[in-house]
């Protein structure tokens, strides 16, 4: 590995393209000699460096590449942004499409037509997806727009599917513990630390899968766990009895009554069922996007594992 010790203020513009196309230097010095060239325009090469660091998909400044190009010469970043969206990783486009919203070019509207159809079509969840949709909505073509519309259905876990992967856990973890208006930590408990109202969260990465954790989140009443969600049950004999539901047996249901007795109510008793209700609010009416798609990552992080591996 070449020596990191470098000392801009002593290096020619030329010294620094050579750092900058030289994979032997690490990420973080070669991004530091990027910046500076970018920042004092310091060498009229440099445009043609970014452009072929651009499009070359093994080189780890591609990204950066990218972008600082978009920021000189909008025109001749063209060729390496397609590249990147065409052929680099989802990640890739993740980090790049939220830089492109303000481009004016034939061929990124091209890229979110394509891209939106082959979202509608597949029910694969993608990291990128929910920046697509953000860089569609402020496209000002019509075809996108109207691809747009065809989104909007009457199935919420399909129209929140963009939220089931590319989450940033440590994000999460904040809006978690610190949102003011949510304060989901009121209400549940992380490790020892919490409350009680509603479920544990302590391992729900153990034992529920990432669409289940979605639904749960916006759409509380068809997720509510055991002891949590109240209901209502009207009996043959005229009488309503009501306490939090625990389970279904085969002979009838479980209910925690306001005692803390459990009773079986028998379904030949049953005249009519109520919903199980959430005392929990649909989190997509508190929470934006990204604090939502944030927030089921670090949920998937809860594990007995990761506990174990930090010390708890």
């Amino acid at each position: 590995m070449v020596d990191e010790k470098l000392k801009l203020e002593a290096l020619s513009s030329s010294e620094m393209l050579k750092i900058l196309s030289n994979s032997g230097h690490k990420v973080k010095s070669r991004l530091a000699v990027l910046r500076n060239l970018e920042a004092f325009k310091a060498d009229n090469n440099l445009e043609a460096a970014l452009k072929e660091l651009a499009v070359d998909l093994q080189n780890d400044l591609r990204i950066y590449a990218a972008v600082s190009l978009l920021r000189l010469e909008p025109l001749q970043a063209i060729e390496g942004i397609m590249t990147i969206l065409e052929k680099g990783s989802d990640v890739d486009r993740q980090i790049i499409i939220p830089q492109l919203t303000e481009l004016k070019s034939v061929k990124f509207t091209d890229y979110l037509k394509r891209a939106l159809g082959e979202m509608q079509a597949s029910k694969k969840a993608r990291v990128f997806y929910l920046e697509l949709i953000e860089a569609a909505e402020k496209s000002q073509s019509e075809d996108v727009k109207i691809l747009l519309e065809k989104f909007k259905t009457t199935d919420l876990l399909n129209d929140w599917r963009f939220a089931l992967r590319g989450g940033n856990a440590k994000r999460g973890r904040r809006v978690l513990y610190n949102h003011g208006t949510a304060q989901c930590i009121r209400c549940h408990k992380v490790r020892g630390y919490g409350g009680d109202a509603g479920p544990d969260l302590g391992t729900v990465g153990d034992r529920y899968t990432r669409p289940y954790l979605l639904e749960a989140l916006v759409q509380p009443g068809n997720a509510v766990a055991p002891g949590y969600g109240m209901i209502t049950i009207e009996l043959k004999s005229g009488v309503s009895v009501s306490g939090a539901w625990m389970k279904e047996e085969e002979g009838g249901f479980v209910l925690k009554m306001p005692d803390g007795e459990l009773r079986v109510i028998k379904k030949e008793d049953i005249k009519s069922t109520g919903k199980v209700v959430s005392s929990m609010p649909p989190m997509h009416h508190i929470l934006k996007r990204h604090e939502l798609r944030d927030v089921l990552e670090f949920l998937t992080t809860l594990k007995e594992e990761n506990f174990k591996k930090k010390g708890h």
